[in-house]
């Protein structure tokens, strides 16, 4: 075996530098990230070390963390709390607490180094108060941001393998880069590619280069020219042509395995055996002090600490000797702050314990599972039994492993780590069955932990699980409604829509109140049942409630308290089932005003189990006080939602609709240009259509509405193809779509395409149960018919006809909520009365009054010009032109283009003159000051990124404005609205 120099970094410059580049711009305060991606062996972690060495140099503050694989259980915020730990020993625990300051202290929850001891004690008690849950992602930014302000030095966080990283460790990337973080952060990640035990990374690539901050480096494979390179580097000495084709051959150009095959002294031509076998060759050259020692570490994932690495591989001399063997032989390399080793690289490690036979392999878990919970005893490390569950698992011991998984769940859970604690809760259901005295062990019967885990399981987004939930083998007698509640959850999961059948009603309706499950179960159905089935949706929403209070009392009177594992107490039961009856107000009795005031009064109990029920709860109320049209309210509530999201990328269901909710909200009081925005960051921000494709549904209504009909159709087209392919029968999934698509036939004149469109929502079993949303769609459907017959008496189509007394027989069935359900109530009687009385203005004058009551201002405008023709029908021409001007100024102030073109054909039409316009040209009205500068810089032959540089705004948002500007003047390019601008002299305005 050849002994081989240390290389220089090879035939990696260009990536080197664009490193180097990322630094600079942190540096310079603009903080970003850089993928560094590739197969296995291809040197990601060589390239990244090379920059972090270059910054080091720099007094830079380097934080490194590595994910690890544990075979689906997840440590939460394994790499964040090894970067911690590395800071701790780099800076001595006192120095680290005075860098990170008042985020030192809930940080000790993941190192307890940085803390007193407070929140191990907390952690490790029995009696969790859920509501003091540890927010580890706020601290760690905060403390980051402490950590680097005013040093002038650039915070360096790298990670490793952060195809492995566990979802918090994801979820704070994803924070730290969309939403907030230090300027002058750099974070660094490797992740590996084209490698079937890395099914995540394409997802985790994905989802970061959706964010502006991130740059991706994919490395290629040497050339053969580099691999003599390489080769040179390595050995001192120049190759021939013969050993150069045959290593990189063999080697596929990839560093790692250049570097093994150099190793081997392979002389000119020779064919050596596959690189899997090398590696076994080269630990087999071990002697049997450094080979036992390799093989103790193999079976651990992560980095390897000197002390118990010491204590596993067989005490301090023996195991000494092995490590230092082993580090002379390059297999271990020592960490660099000397605190422990890691293998060379990861295909050694995999390589030594595939090669391990089963015997050995359970005698190093067992070793392995027994130090680390010596060590998580004497150091407080909370998720030390994590791993140490791992372990247990590998060496058979079904009942250890047990025990460790749920005590790391519950640390998990405290942390507020719910992704990570459910999926350990997984785990230990499954383990269940073949641990004997499972229940004594865990405290909590199987029943109750299953509940705990399918609810935390959806509140946390863990579909993947509903498959390992639902097979869970469970050890106690038959129970109907438990497989129904289970069967239930997995269709939620499944994101289909699903109908309850009617003996499942039967039973639901029919089983004792004292049934644990029935709760859960008939929410679940009372949701299920509201279009199709009302009066048992209520009913069923009665005796989730009814159950829920019967085990509250029960639970009470029995003087149980919550446990570590208590994580949906019966109180916690009672509000879901209060929250499907207050459903049942909203949707099936139009009671949105008394749900929006029980939502209210939840709130506080709510929030006391999590931040994130609180947060579902707001969702809920901002939806009531939008159905009552108090939109100033709802606003207030999304927004302030929105903020207070601590993740983001935790809750993107929530995230969605907080921004629809605020969104339609703007629409409604006036501020397009903001709900536009607003849209438009979602839907880039949010790359799964499942949620965002009523969010691009709602953009596309706006666009048409200002007249940018092509950007509405390819909205339009993108929602459609979702919905195409979930096949959604439910009109709550498919109205805004509709909607949208009738409104675009409408824009170009085709009624009857229109009329046939919107004929779709009224073959849904009762509207009623969504009556805030469907008198929109209903309400342009009435306008359609009425156009059509009040236009040609004489010849109008009998489906027109017939459509109008269909949409008079929904209307008659919708509720009529709050101040916006008494405009809605008179703007249908005015449009009606165009067909027997067009020259009356007193029904659309009621209607124009209502509607700001209602605080709605297109709407107001569409009365306006109702109430304007009808004026001038009847000679009251002075009146008519007040009405249409403010009809005028109200469309000019939305932008809405169309409804500008339309007061101006009225008074065409009704002889009223040009005196109810401004004298403007159409196509040139409408634009908000921030567009009139966007269009002066279009003018100039500016691009996006150009006139964001030039206005201090993103790339995205100059597009958005170029967008919109383009729909305002109807022109179908930059060109065409700079023509525009200077045609009619806009700009000197």
């Amino acid at each position: 075996m050849v002994r081989l120099r240390t290389a220089d970094l090879i035939a990696r410059d260009a990536e080197l530098s664009e490193l180097g580049a990322a630094v600079d711009a942190a540096r310079a305060g603009l903080r970003g990230a850089v993928l560094v991606c590739g197969p296995p062996g291809v040197g990601k972690s060589r390239l990244v070390e090379e920059a972090v060495r270059r910054g080091r140099r720099e007094g830079d503050l380097v934080l490194v963390g590595h994910c690890v694989d544990l075979y689906g259980e997840e440590i939460p915020y394994a790499a964040v709390a090894e970067a911690l730990r590395h800071l701790v020993r780099e800076r001595g625990p006192g120095g680290a607490r005075q860098m990170l300051g008042p985020a030192a202290r809930p940080l000790a929850a993941l190192v307890p180094d940085l803390d007193t001891g407070d929140y191990r004690r907390a952690a490790s008690e029995a009696d969790v108060d859920r509501s003091g849950g540890v927010h580890v992602l706020d601290a760690f930014v905060a403390g980051l941001d402490r950590a680097g302000r005013g040093t002038g030095r650039v915070i360096w966080l790298w990670l490793e393998d952060l195809q492995w990283a566990d979802r918090a460790t994801r979820n704070l990337v994803s924070y730290l880069l969309r939403v907030e973080g230090p300027p002058n952060l750099v974070m660094m990640a490797t992740v590996r590619t084209e490698d079937t035990a890395s099914p995540g990374a394409d997802d985790v690539i994905a989802e970061l280069l959706r964010v502006p901050l991130v740059d991706q480096i994919v490395l290629q494979p040497f050339t053969r020219s580099q691999v003599a390179e390489h080769l040179r580097a390595l050995t001192g000495l120049r190759s021939g042509a013969g050993v150069v084709h045959t290593v990189a051959l063999l080697s596929g150009g990839l560093p790692f395995y250049t570097e093994l095959l150099a190793r081997e002294g392979l002389p000119d031509g020779r064919v050596p055996s596959p690189v899997r076998s090398m590696v076994r060759g080269e630990i087999e050259s071990l002697d049997d002090d450094a080979r036992a020692t390799v093989e103790a570490a193999s079976v651990e994932s992560g980095r390897l600490p000197h002390d118990v690495l010491v204590a596993v591989a067989g005490g301090e001399h023996r195991a000494l000797a092995g490590i230092a063997t082993a580090v002379a032989e390059s297999v271990l390399v020592p960490e660099p702050d000397g605190s422990g080793y890691r293998f060379r690289h990861a295909l050694l490690r995999e390589s030594v314990e595939a090669g391990l036979l089963p015997g050995d392999r359970r005698r190093w878990h067992e070793r392995w599972a027994k130090q680390l919970e010596m060590s998580a005893e004497s150091t407080g490390d909370p998720f030390a039994r994590i791993a140490a569950a791992h372990h247990w698992a590998g060496a058979g011991d079904n009942s250890r492993a047990l025990d460790a998984v749920l005590t790391g769940a519950a640390l998990a859970h405290q942390v507020l780590a719910d992704a990570e604690a459910v999926g350990l809760l997984a785990r230990a259901l499954e383990l269940w069955p073949s641990v004997p005295d499972a229940t004594q062990r865990a405290g909590i019967e199987q029943d109750a932990l299953l509940r705990s885990s399918l609810f935390w399981a959806r509140m946390a987004g863990r579909s993947d699980l509903a498959e390992t939930l639902g097979a869970v083998r469970l050890t106690g007698g038959q129970n109907q409604v438990r497989d129904l509640s289970i069967a239930y959850t997995r269709r939620e999961f499944d994101g289909v829509d699903w109908q309850p059948t009617g003996a499942e009603v039967q039973l639901l309706r029919s089983c004792p109140l004292s049934n644990p499950w029935l709760s859960r179960a008939a929410g679940d159905a009372s949701f299920a049942l509201q279009e199709t089935d009302p009066q048992s949706a209520s009913v069923l929403a009665d005796r989730a409630v009814q159950a829920a209070e019967l085990a509250v009392q029960v639970y009470r009177e029995s003087g149980r308290h919550r446990t570590a594992l208590t994580w949906i107490t019966p109180e916690e039961e009672l509000l879901y089932a209060e929250h499907c009856r207050a459903d049942v107000m909203l949707c099936v009795a139009g009671r949105a005003e008394e749900a929006a005031r029980f939502y209210a009064n939840l709130r506080p109990r709510c929030e006391a189990v999590s931040p994130q029920v609180g947060l579902e709860c707001d969702a809920c109320m901002a939806e009531a006080l939008a159905a009552t049209g108090k939109h100033q309210d709802a606003y207030a509530t999304a927004n302030a939602a929105l903020a207070a999201l601590p993740q983001p990328r935790k809750s993107l269901q929530l995230y969605a609709t907080f921004t629809h909710t605020a969104a339609d909200s703007e629409i409604a009081l006036g501020d397009w240009d903001h709900a536009l925005s607003r849209l438009d960051e979602a839907c880039q921000d949010v790359d799964d259509d499942s949620l965002t494709y009523s969010l691009c549904a709602l953009a596309g209504l706006l666009h048409c509405w200002r007249g940018n009909l092509r950007t509405a159709e390819r909205c339009a087209t993108t929602v459609r193809s979702h919905l195409d392919t979930v096949d959604s029968t439910s009109w709550r999934a498919v109205w805004e779509t509709i909607w949208l698509e009738a409104e675009l036939a409408v824009a170009r004149s085709h009624a009857a395409r229109a009329r046939t469109i919107l004929g779709t929502l009224w073959s849904k079993p009762h509207p009623e149960s969504a009556s805030h949303a469907m008198w929109r769609p209903l309400m342009s459907a009435v306008k359609v018919n009425v156009d059509e017959i009040a236009g040609r008496p004489a010849r109008s189509t009998k489906e027109a006809r017939d459509d109008l007394a269909t949409c008079q027989v929904v209307a008659a069935r919708l509720h009529r909520i709050g101040d916006v359900g008494v405009a809605w109530d008179l703007h249908l009687t005015a449009e009606l009365s165009r067909l027997d009385r067009p020259s009356d203005p007193a029904p659309w004058a009621a209607a124009a009054e209502a509607w700001i009551a209602a605080g709605w201002l297109r709407e107001r405008c569409l009365a306006l010009l109702g109430l304007a023709t009808a004026q001038a029908r009847s000679g009251c021409n002075k009146e008519a032109r007040d009405a249409l001007q403010s009809a005028r100024d109200i469309a000019h102030q939305l932008g809405a283009a169309p409804l500008e073109v339309a007061t101006v054909q009225i008074a065409r039409n009704t002889g009223l003159g040009p005196a109810a316009g401004s004298g403007r040209a159409p196509g040139a009205t409408g634009l908000t000051a921030r567009e009139m500068e966007v269009l002066a810089l279009i003018t100039r032959g500016y691009s996006n990124n150009r006139i964001a540089t030039e206005l201090f705004i993103s790339p995205k948002t100059a597009s958005v404005h170029v967008s919109n500007i383009l729909g305002k003047l109807h022109a179908s390019s930059r060109t065409e609205a700079a023509a525009i601008a200077q045609r009619t002299n806009v700009l000197d305005r």
